[in-house]
């Protein structure tokens, strides 16, 4: 019985080939990209992964990142940016990357959960994916990714923090993927 085991695989995987059609063929796409496709458009809340990719590139592409997010809180509504960009260093347990850190005060009359929730919007209009969402003690805190493969991904959190009266704030943080 052991030897009729591999054979028996290898009959399914030819038919499965067969059933597949693999013959190669080599057509040029024709026409123009129809009104429906799902590509997204290019954004500066959007990451775009440099070349090479080094401690120096990741952060210069990280603050610009920072600064488009930042960006997209109405000017009229801040009261204060506090800005942190800096490299963390690799420890045993993680690899270094590039963070960055925005805590964003804003005019007290401004609610800080609705100016997250359009950052997060506006994020997931430029192709970032909501990876989880979580109220905690009135701070709403989400986290998204700017791409599938993680290696080549930023990582955001946003959020909104309305639990001092008087004290309306958003912090965005990002990290780089890490670095080689």
């Amino acid at each position: 019985m052991p030897e009729r085991r591999p054979l028996t695989l290898l009959a399914a995987v030819g038919v499965a080939i067969a059933l597949a059609g693999c013959t190669p063929t080599a057509t040029a796409p024709t026409g123009s990209p129809s009104p429906s496709s799902t590509s997204v458009a290019p954004s500066p809340l959007r990451p775009v992964f440099p070349d090479p990719f080094d401690a120096t590139s990741a952060g210069m592409e990280s603050t610009r990142l920072g600064d488009a997010i930042e960006a997209a809180v109405p000017t009229a509504s801040i009261v204060y940016a506090d800005k942190h960009d800096q490299l963390v260093a690799a420890t045993a347990k993680a690899q270094s990357y590039f963070g960055v850190l925005r805590a964003i005060t804003l005019s007290p009359s401004i609610d800080p959960v609705a100016t997250a929730g359009s950052i997060v919007t506006k994020l997931k209009a430029a192709g970032w994916m909501q990876l989880s969402s979580k109220d905690t003690g009135g701070v709403h805190l989400v986290t998204l990714s700017s791409g599938s493969l993680a290696s080549e991904s930023w990582f955001a959190v946003v959020s909104g923090d309305p639990s001092t009266p008087g004290q309306s704030v958003v912090v965005v943080q990002l990290a780089s993927p890490d670095l080689p």
